[in-house]
């Protein structure tokens, strides 16, 4: 009578077979050194000889390395990966990130060599080093299994930390305890400059071999390692968990060895319907960094590396870098990467303060994105859509009011572009609705034509349809068309005008191009219109604006 009792408190199968798995990654003479767990002292954080490879624990720490021991660990890292795999048979639709047993049981306080095994599974792939031998080619000499442990470490490293989410939750039963994560207790309390500096130079050096094996002199000299989206998701988790790391990266570290390959991998991403994900990652990097004043202070450091990819060439900083590579994500980047623009016009706005000389190439991609996010087809395609142009004014803002001296071309930018901002400063109800039902009628023309389907014939009046806010005036006095639900997705109304006047800071650049335009017009007539553009660059640098321009904000 008293079996049914017994089974049901029984520990269930799939706990002990994730715990078995745990103890064999550090089975001695199997996973780790024979005598691994012999004679450590009692005050060590982990045993220093059962560590994979030397790094936090043990930095100094000579852990037995063999093929036999690398193999072994292998294949006991694919189970315990394939036991973590539930997640991947769930749909995205109301996914639970707290659902999979499995992982819980590998992540609650009691599973067994947990630190052991975190610290082990970070310094064997912080620790490891693609280039092989140092030389050309040396990384296909050496054995392949070194670089899948490392591969498969960081797949396990992901798994492990992103069970739960963003935090502890309550259990289904109110009587049961708080459900918690101990590799996400454990990664947050790491502490202490020599295991950042180590976390730190491990996966810059992962993250840079990416663009650095498509750059090499002799091709395929250099092996590109293949779990470059772990380490940057690895990144991303040490970030957000360990606040400390992270302020030892701004302060401590040169910050602009990660910026360098995190814009990379965005780049070469964006067109890419499987790496949207690591798109996302990468811009969440950015925007968790740019909040911090070190980081865009730091991004002033001259950018001398050419990246393999089709960027225009430029001279300048790191900051430079960034605006490039986040106006090609704008431009090129597809509708899929339309959620981000926010994020993307945030993370200039975080830098703008800081941004000491901008290049002729950042100033003029700047001052486009300005041009593409005032433009009807994207201005009218949604009624929060001028959220974009204010952020793009504070940027403008900032750098004039902040960084004028260094950023003559920026200036000269902005005031070669006057009409653009004009046609927004003078922005009327007419003229908005105008703009919107023309821009839906060319995008349903489009569609049919794309499906095969005969346009409605139009006067050739109506077929002369601008394509910016430099309309003709003739267009914002014309009686605008009756208002049809069905016209436009968005139409402007009274309401939608008064916000946005009353959102976008236009006053600082109106005052700006209302005190230098006429004085470069003035010397462009003197000169009988033939002043090169250093000589206008030369003019702003040795104007003043002190006075003229309204009291910047406080940076916070």
């Amino acid at each position: 009578g008293g079996a049914p009792a017994d089974a049901e408190a029984a520990e269930p199968l799939a706990r002990l077979v994730v715990h078995a798995t745990m103890h064999l990654l550090f089975l001695p003479g199997f996973t780790v050194d024979a005598a691994a767990f012999e004679d450590e002292p009692e005050d060590a954080l982990v045993p220093e000889r059962a560590l994979w490879a030397p790094g936090l624990g043990g930095l100094d720490a000579r852990p037995a390395a063999s093929l036999a021991l690398d193999r072994n660990r292998a294949e006991v890292l694919r189970l315990l990966l394939a036991c973590s795999c539930e997640p991947l048979y769930a749909r995205a639709e109301g996914f639970d990130p707290w659902a999979s047993r499995w992982l819980n049981a590998a992540t609650a306080r009691d599973a067994p060599n947990a630190k052991l095994l975190l610290y082990a599974l970070l310094n064997v792939v912080c620790a490891y080093d693609p280039t092989g031998l140092g030389l050309p080619y040396g990384g296909h000499l050496a054995s392949e299994a070194p670089g899948t442990v490392v591969a498969l470490a960081a797949q396990a490293l992901v798994v492990l930390l992103d069970y739960g989410g963003a935090g502890e939750a309550p259990a289904a039963g109110t009587e049961d305890p708080p459900r918690c994560n101990v590799f996400r207790e454990l990664l947050a309390g790491i502490e202490g400059g020599e295991a950042f500096d180590f976390l730190f130079a491990g996966l810059a050096r992962l993250l840079n071999n990416v663009h650095e094996a498509l750059n090499t002199t002799l091709p395929g000299s250099l092996t590109q390692i293949e779990c470059y989206q772990e380490v940057l998701v690895l990144l991303w988790k040490l970030l957000e968990l360990n606040d400390a790391f992270a302020k030892h990266v701004l302060v401590e570290c040169d910050v602009c060895r990660l910026v360098v390959p995190v814009c990379f991998l965005a780049h070469q991403g964006r067109k890419d319907p499987s790496r949207v994900g690591l798109v996302h990652i990468c811009t969440f990097v950015l925007l968790k960094l740019s909040g911090e004043r070190a980081f865009s202070v730091a991004l002033n450091k001259p950018y001398e590396e050419k990246l393999p990819t089709d960027l225009p060439l430029f001279e300048g900083t790191h900051a430079d870098l960034v605006i490039v590579v986040l106006h090609r994500m704008v431009v090129s980047g597809g509708d899929r990467l339309a959620p981000l623009y926010n994020c993307f016009l945030t993370v200039l706005c975080n830098l703008s303060p800081y941004a000491k000389s901008l290049s002729l190439v950042a100033a003029v991609k700047l001052v486009s994105l300005f041009e593409l996010f005032t433009s009807p087809r994207v201005l009218y395609a949604a009624e929060a859509n001028h959220s974009h142009v204010a952020l793009l004014l504070e940027i403008f803002n900032n750098v004039i009011q902040y960084q004028y001296g260094g950023n003559a071309h920026l200036v000269y930018a902005i005031v070669r572009r006057k009409a653009v901002f004009d046609a927004l400063d003078q922005l009327t109800l007419p003229g908005a609705i105008t703009a919107a039902v023309e821009r839906e009628e060319r995008r349903v023309t489009g569609r049919r034509a794309a499906e095969g389907v005969a346009a409605p014939v139009r006067d050739e009046a109506d077929e002369k349809v601008p394509d910016d806010d430099d309309d003709d005036d003739d267009d914002t006095e014309a009686p605008p068309p009756p208002p049809i639900p069905t016209t436009a997705s968005f139409l402007p109304s009274a309401e939608w005008l008064r916000r946005v006047k009353a959102e976008l800071p236009l006053s600082t650049i109106m005052r700006l191009l209302h005190h230098l335009g006429p004085q470069i017009d003035e010397l462009s007539a003197r000169s009988e219109f033939s002043l090169d553009e250093e000589a206008v660059l030369s003019f702003i640098k040795n104007t003043t604006m002190v006075g003229l321009l309204p009291v910047p904000h406080p940076i916070v």
